[in-house]
C-alpha cells in the first residue's frame, strides 16, 4: 500500500457559476498523486449537498472510506484540502486516531501526515479541539450552575401552566390561562378517573391546545402530568427539586 492512494471528494453544495465539482477536485488530487508518486486505485466521490459540518449528517462514501482504511492498513488518503474529509474540529482526532491504529496516511496540497510537519499540524488541530470541547463543557456546566443559583429556569419554553416574567430574570410565575387547562386536565383525569387519551381528547373538545398550539394526546399529558414543574417545583442549585 505504500506506493497507492484512494481519493476522497466531497462538494456541499453546487451553486450556479461555481467552478469547483467533483472531477476537479479529482483532478487536483490526481495531479498530486502524481507528485508523489502514488498509484490511485479508487475514487470516493460523495454527492453534492453532503456536508462535512452537520453532526449526524449521511455521508455513505465517508463511511465507505473509513471502512476501506480499516480493512487496509497503510492507506493513502488524498483530499483537495481537510474540509473535504471534516469541518469539524473535534473530529480531527478520530482520525489522528486512525493514522496511530491504521498507518493511515492523509495527504492534501497543504499536508502531508507522513511529513513530521504536516503530522504535527493534525495533531495540534485535534489537540486545540479537544481542548475547546472541554472549555466549553465547563462553560456550560459553570453557566448552569448560575441560572439554578439564581432562580433562573433552565428550560427554553416554560413547563405548561407557567410563562416567563416579564423582565430579564428569567423567572418564572403561573400563567392563568394554562393553569387552568392544566387544572381541568387533573379534575378530568383524577376526578372523572379518564385516561391520559380520553383526558386529551376531553380538551381538544373543549377548544384546548396543546403549549405548541398542536392537540393534545396522551403522550403530551402524560408529559405535563409527569414534569416536578406541575407541583411547583423547579430545579435547585444543587440539583434537587424545590
Amino acid at each position: 500500500m505504500a506506493n497507492t492512494a484512494v481519493i476522497y471528494t466531497r462538494l456541499s453544495a453546487q451553486r450556479e457559476g461555481d467552478t469547483q465539482t467533483l472531477d476537479t477536485q479529482a483532478e487536483v488530487c490526481a495531479r498530486l498523486a502524481a507528485h508523489k508518486e502514488l498509484e490511485v486505485l479508487e475514487t470516493f466521490a460523495e454527492g453534492s449537498g453532503v456536508s462535512a459540518f452537520k453532526k449526524g449528517q449521511d455521508r455513505p462514501e465517508l463511511d465507505r472510506l473509513q471502512a476501506y482504511v480499516r480493512a487496509n492498513p497503510g492507506t493513502t488518503v488524498l483530499a483537495w484540502e481537510i474540509s473535504r474529509l471534516t469541518r469539524r474540529l473535534v473530529d480531527l482526532s478520530s482520525w489522528v486516531e486512525q493514522m496511530d491504529t491504521y498507518g493511515l496516511r492523509i495527504v492534501t496540497p497543504q499536508l502531508d501526515t507522513a511529513d513530521p510537519s504536516g503530522r504535527l499540524m493534525l495533531t495540534i488541530m485535534a489537540a486545540m479541539a479537544e481542548q475547546e470541547s472541554l472549555e466549553k463543557s465547563v462553560r456550560v456546566t459553570e453557566g448552569k450552575v448560575r441560572q439554578r443559583s439564581g432562580n433562573r429556569y433552565m428550560g427554553g419554553t416554560p413547563p405548561t401552566g407557567y410563562r416567563y416574567v416579564d423582565d430579564d430574570s428569567g423567572a418564572l410565575e403561573i400563567d392563568p390561562e394554562s393553569a387552568q387547562v392544566m387544572q381541568q386536565a387533573v379534575k378530568l383525569f383524577l376526578d372523572d378517573r379518564l385516561s391520559m387519551r380520553a383526558t386529551a381528547l376531553a380538551l381538544n373538545a373543549d377548544g384546548h391546545l396543546g403549549r405548541t398550539g398542536r392537540p393534545w394526546t396522551s403522550g403530551t399529558i402524560k408529559n405535563v402530568f409527569t414534569t416536578p414543574a406541575i407541583a411547583g417545583l423547579m430545579e435547585k442549585a444543587d440539583g434537587t427539586y424545590g
